[in-house]
């Protein structure tokens, strides 16, 4: 279906299987800044859905942490095993690690996982009173957009080795002085990058769910460098996992967070 209106490149046809064999859905999710948004509609920054006597979430040394992202699904098309309803939100410290324990990244002390799945706009908190935040990857607001895409596998996401039974430095190795022309055209091809949900996931370094012994974890959530409004250290990206059991479970509990730059 999808995939047979792959363009392929000539030097990889001969993996047209492997990579049509690979090819599936996520939510592609198209960001604007905008400063004036609703409280309960999905936005990256901004101020969150919280109902009435909910306390704002804080990090370990007492301070606010900072909304990343704000997930409405009612919004979103719905992409198989992520909610039908419900907001789930992310937050970051506002450090030079964005929250993240490099030895721990599952220690949410610093990040904060967080779904509603009843959401009722008339009792939600409208007064916030927190410093301005300094050292955080999303710059100002932004309203966002939702759309259902398909791709096959990025070549730095973990599953690439179960498609092509080769790591991906491997695999274009074998094209010689082809080989970086090659992973470019991959690169566009899969459509790694940018902020998604679900999907496969892109990395400027590795994938966290291999050192991490999460491998099965699936992408909740991608949140991109875009050079200008949004900036992860020096034009990284950012990445959070889930188990498909918890997700469907809307348990968030335990949720790998990593960031990454070149």
């Amino acid at each position: 279906m999808m995939s047979s209106k792959l363009q392929i490149p000539a030097l990889l046809e001969p993996f047209r299987k492997q990579i049509e064999s690979s090819v599936k859905p996520f939510v592609r999710i198209f960001a604007k800044p905008d400063n004036d948004l609703e409280l309960t509609q999905s936005k990256f920054g901004g101020f969150p859905y919280l109902p009435q006597g909910y306390e704002y979430p804080n990090g370990d040394n007492g301070q606010p942490l900072f909304m990343l992202a704000q997930i409405n699904f009612e919004e979103v098309p719905h992409l198989a095993g992520f909610p039908k309803k419900g907001i789930l939100q992310f937050y970051v410290g506002d450090d030079n690690m964005y929250g993240l324990d490099m030895d721990d990244p599952f220690d949410q002390a610093n990040y904060k996982i967080i779904y509603f799945e009843d959401v009722d706009a008339d009792n939600a908190q409208e007064d916030f009173d927190f410093p301005d935040f300094d050292n955080v990857p999303v710059l100002e607001s932004h309203t966002l957009r939702f759309e259902i895409q398909y791709s096959p596998v990025s070549p730095t996401d973990r599953a690439f080795d179960e498609y092509f039974g080769t790591p991906a430095f491997d695999f274009f190795d074998r094209f010689g002085n082809d080989k970086v022309e090659v992973r470019r055209a991959y690169a566009r091809l899969a459509q790694g990058n940018g902020h998604k949900l679900g999907g496969y996931a892109h990395f400027t370094q590795e994938d966290p769910r291999l050192v991490q012994e999460f491998e099965e974890a699936m992408l909740l959530l991608q949140i991109d460098s875009d050079h200008n409004s949004i900036l992860w250290g020096d034009e990284g990206i950012g990445n959070f996992f889930i188990h498909p059991e918890d997700l469907q479970d809307l348990e968030f509990s335990e949720v790998l967070y990593n960031w990454d730059s070149p």
